[in-house]
């Protein structure tokens, strides 16, 4: 259970990286365009091809609200995900830690008598010796 949740925090985390390269990439992209845009607006002697060079500049710059706007929903859901997630690991590290937790899961796989359930019964009983050993010290 805990190695599914560190998995899950280590996936959000790249996913979270990948989310803000990608906005980096295409904020840049449109401001190249914007800067090419305010380049062909100061050298146009036309009103008109200025109007419309105005226009799709403030497309471009429409565009980049609405990614600072979903860059900034979507980092934040990340991280109230990762939150929770870490907040998790921590209450299973905790029961882990614990006799009854850990007798329980024993007793449990025990009734089931499910042969597929030996290795994690093994790491049950790890985590009970492993307590014992850090009581005695």
């Amino acid at each position: 259970m805990d190695t599914k949740i560190r998995n899950e925090i280590a996936r959000l985390e790249n996913a979270k990286e990948v989310y803000q390269s990608d906005y980096v990439a295409s904020i840049e992209a449109l401001e190249e365009k914007i800067s090419r845009l305010d380049n062909q607006i100061d050298r146009s002697e036309s009103e008109v091809k200025r109007e419309i060079l105005e226009k799709h500049k403030n497309l471009y710059l429409q565009e980049i609200d609405k990614l600072d706007a979903t860059i900034e929903k979507t980092t934040k859901f990340v991280d109230d995900k990762v939150k929770v997630l870490e907040t998790k690991l921590e209450e299973f590290d905790k029961e882990k830690k614990s006799y009854e937790y850990n007798i329980k899961k024993l007793e449990d796989a025990i009734q089931r008598r499910n042969t597929s359930e030996i290795f994690d019964m093994f790491d049950t009983m790890t985590n009970i010796l492993r307590i014992l050993r850090e009581e005695s010290t």
